[in-house]
């Protein structure tokens, strides 16, 4: 097998984790495309897996002064892309967004009722433009979409909890 190869399996190995056979007939299945071989792969371990469990992460960001703290529950329907680079970098934006967006609520489902539309809108999280990455083209909700559509995986923002210094926490409207 010549290098190119060995580097298109070590490759597939190591954004999936995946055993190295599975990498090997994956790529090799997929017609040497790196990208289709891991897609191939999520689809095979999710085929095989207990669709009762949930993956996901948790990540916490601090702002660069310490004064703003996130944590926000992201969920997803496998191992592999619970430990992609990729999935962490999307809960970050997420993260990164609700320190400075302070949304309320993760979507329109959660708000009270009697609570204006459009005011929901604005403090709904799926709602907001996001304004780091994608230059506030795109909704968190699209963020989150386009990342399933590229990995065939069905994310979900859980939760999340924003904590200010000197903030007490209570919402007000």
């Amino acid at each position: 097998m010549d290098s190119e190869k060995l580097k298109a399996i070590a490759e597939v190995r190591k954004k999936t984790q995946a055993p190295i056979v599975d990498c090997q007939k994956a790529i090799e299945a997929a017609n040497w495309n790196i990208e289709e071989a891991i897609k191939n792969i999520y689809k095979d371990i999710r085929g095989r897996g207990n669709s009762d469990e949930s993956y996901g992460t948790v990540c916490l960001y601090t702002n660069e002064f310490g004064r703003v703290g996130v944590m926000v529950e992201l969920s997803c329907e496998s191992g592999f892309i619970a430990k992609s680079r990729e999935f962490a970098k999307l809960a970050n934006t997420i993260a990164v967004h609700i320190s400075w967006a302070n949304p309320l609520y993760v979507d329109t489902s959660h708000v009270q009722s009697g609570v204006d539309v459009v005011l929901s809108m604005d403090i709904c999280l799926l709602d907001q433009k996001e304004e780091r990455e994608s230059n506030g083209e795109k909704t968190i909700r699209q963020l989150i979409q386009d990342f399933s559509s590229k990995w065939g995986e069905r994310v979900t923002v859980v939760r999340f909890a924003r904590f200010e210094v000197g903030k007490d926490g209570r919402i007000t409207l």
